[in-house]
């Protein structure tokens, strides 16, 4: 018995092993990626408008964030023109910390509640100059940036009123200068009129045209991948659910993988917006809330197929009517309407998923539903990456962590444990059912071994009524009648038959 538990551990290891084999590689070139896409935590920020980076190295150093106080101009559109002829000596202005993005703002600052206004930094340079690279990660709503009088990037159309001229774009870009030190002039135009919470803008990094170039592959690459995998496996789970319809868990898997997909390529650095440029502001917002809230829902549903007692029928009703509820005002309302509650719907997912956790620890502990001890175990690891998921994605938006690096390896993880929780189901059905076949060809050794001793058994009597009933037609026990002789060859015929071979 001890041989059999260490042999099956043993198998069990291997087929771990192998599992976590390519996302184990994985997460292996994340890490190592990682130092490419967070800036420089060393670099010095802006003090009242100006960053002096006269003695970075941008040779040698990565590249760094804007961050720190920038000059906050409320309700005015300034360009370098205005600021080059003194038109804004008598314009009001305070220093605005940046990021200030309305969810990273803890308050919300005055910058990030105006509808619209101008930001301005003075970076002071080394006198060598370069070429560098701006990359513009997140400005609500729309912008107009432009450095050292020239304008060099654009997200939308930002105007000073909610006119039919406005247009709300943020898409990630990166653009690039060619800079003659020792000072280099930031103005950026900044409208809102879309989000009723405010808008303000993060993510604005800085460096050579080298190292932001470099950080636009490795994110891109980030992001593809990301899609490619999710696709994969979603169209995979797929197409084993339409070979087998009764596994309904493939269904559900894949629907999971292809809403979570949703998420990857609207998220972030905004795959589908790169790719697809004409998409309008509107309708991302609703295909990326549509994608990230049935996610959830799609999980849940799964989890109470795998086991009842994990999350029961009134559990889903309860949990999901919240959810189908705000998917139907989504669908039904713009996004300036049902984006005024603001976050508070990703803070009640982020409560759903914690409750599919706990369920899934105490049905883990009190071992009393269908799942197995090691299935078990995988549905909570799955479930603590998609709280980590969420996490992540909240500490990075409110500023606390530099990059999503971490929600991407939960990403990963996320697939991992799905794809070992089924592998090991059907790997578990598949040995169930070779056990069935060997039981199955062990009674029917048994069955022909029976018949052959019944077979042996009965030879003899049939025998000997055959050679008596012989014995009687042949009238050597006297003459038969017509009636007896017809009985006889009757009993003759039919032992003769019924004797095995």
């Amino acid at each position: 018995m001890q041989s059999w538990s260490l042999r099956g551990g043993i198998r069990f290891g291997y087929r771990a092993a192998g599992l976590a084999l390519i996302p184990l590689i994985s997460f292996i070139l994340l890490i190592a990626l990682y130092q490419y896409t967070v800036p420089d935590r060393t670099a010095p920020e802006a003090r009242q408008g100006v960053l002096d980076l006269s003695r970075w190295n941008f040779g040698q150093k990565s590249f760094i964030a804007l961050n720190g106080e920038w000059n906050f101009y409320p309700t005015e559109f300034f360009t370098p023109d205005d600021f080059r002829n003194g038109r804004t000596a008598n314009a009001s202005s305070y220093s605005a910390q940046i990021p200030n993005a309305w969810y990273s703002s803890i308050p919300a600052d005055k910058a990030s509640q105006t509808t619209y206004g101008t930001y301005r930094l003075i970076a002071k340079l080394p006198e060598t100059g370069g070429q560098y690279g701006f990359r513009v990660s997140n400005i609500h709503s729309s912008h107009r940036l432009y450095v050292n009088g020239l304008l060099l990037g654009h997200g939308g159309n930002p105007t000073t009123a909610a006119s039919s001229d406005y247009k709300a774009e943020n898409k990630p870009y990166s653009t690039f200068a060619w800079v003659q030190g020792p000072e280099l002039e930031i103005v950026l135009q900044v409208a809102n009129f879309t989000l009723s919470n405010g808008g303000g803008f993060e993510d604005l990094y800085f460096g050579s045209q080298a190292d932001i170039l470099r950080l636009d592959q490795i994110r891109f690459a980030f992001e593809f991948f990301g899609l490619f995998i999710l696709l994969l496996f979603g169209g995979y789970h797929l197409s084993i659910y339409v070979m087998r319809l009764k596994d309904k868990a493939y269904l559900y898997s894949g629907l999971y993988f292809l809403t979570l997909m949703v998420l990857v390529v609207l998220d972030g650095d905004k795959l589908v917006l790169q790719l697809v440029p004409g998409i309008s502001n509107e309708f991302y917002h609703k295909v990326y809330n549509l994608g990230g809230f049935s996610n959830i829902a799609v999980l849940g549903i799964f989890l109470h197929h795998l086991d009842g007692k994990l999350l029961t029928r009134s559990h889903l009703a309860l949990l999901l009517s919240p959810i189908a509820l705000y998917l139907g005002a989504v669908l039904a309302l713009p996004y300036e309407a049902y984006s005024k509650i603001g976050n508070l719907p990703w803070g009640y997912v982020t409560l759903v998923v914690a409750f599919y956790l706990y369920r899934a620890v105490r049905l883990g502990l009190r071992k009393d539903g269908q799942l197995k001890q090691k299935e078990s175990f995988l549905v909570v690891g799955m479930l603590i990456s998609v709280t980590m998921i969420l996490l992540v994605g909240f500490l990075y938006s409110i500023g606390l962590v530099q990059t999503d690096m971490g929600r991407r390896m939960a990403f990963l993880a996320v697939i991992m444990f799905m794809n070992s929780l089924l592998a090991l189901r059907l790997t578990s059905a598949t040995e169930q059912t070779e056990k069935l076949t060997e039981q199955l060809l062990v009674r029917d050794k048994l069955k022909d071994e029976f018949l052959a001793n019944t077979s042996h058994e009965l030879k003899t009597p049939l025998h000997g009524i055959q050679n008596i009933a012989s014995y009687l037609l042949d009238g050597k026990a006297g003459v038969l009648s017509d009636r007896q002789r017809t009985e006889l060859a009757l009993i003759h015929d039919t032992s003769t038959r019924e004797r095995p071979g």
